[in-house]
């Protein structure tokens, strides 16, 4: 929905249906299994984000939650991010941060990661 200045979103899927590739000590692929009557958990994916743009200032603030099968159990991979930005005559400058930690199906942290990005921008 678009509100003013802001914008907010969300999703949900029952089911994503998405398969990783095998990975170093998984022979083959996770998820993929699209809903699974019984286990409502399983593969479903959600998330929510907030934008504001008024004037030369933007923020945008994330969250996604993706619950993958793993076996016959589910682990969970989240991602949360903000970023914002702000312009000044033909110059903008922008800045963010994405936390991340994905956990198998006992709940034990298999990744996680911080990543920051700068940036700059002029129109010639």
């Amino acid at each position: 929905g678009q509100f003013g200045p802001v914008t907010a979103l969300a999703h949900w899927s029952f089911g994503t249906g998405l398969a990783l590739p095998a990975t170093v000590g998984v022979a083959t692929p996770i998820g993929g299994n699209g809903e699974v009557p019984g286990s409502f958990r399983r593969d479903t994916a959600y998330g929510a984000a907030v934008a504001y743009a008024a004037g030369p200032f933007g923020v945008t603030v994330g969250y996604d939650q993706w619950n993958p099968t793993i076996g016959t159990s589910s682990g969970t991979l989240r991602k949360a991010a903000i970023g914002g930005s702000y312009g000044f005559g033909d110059a903008k400058i922008m800045a963010g941060y994405r936390w991340g930690q994905n956990k198998n199906a006992g709940g034990t942290v298999i990744q996680r990661d911080d990543l920051y990005w700068i940036g700059a921008l002029y129109q010639l």
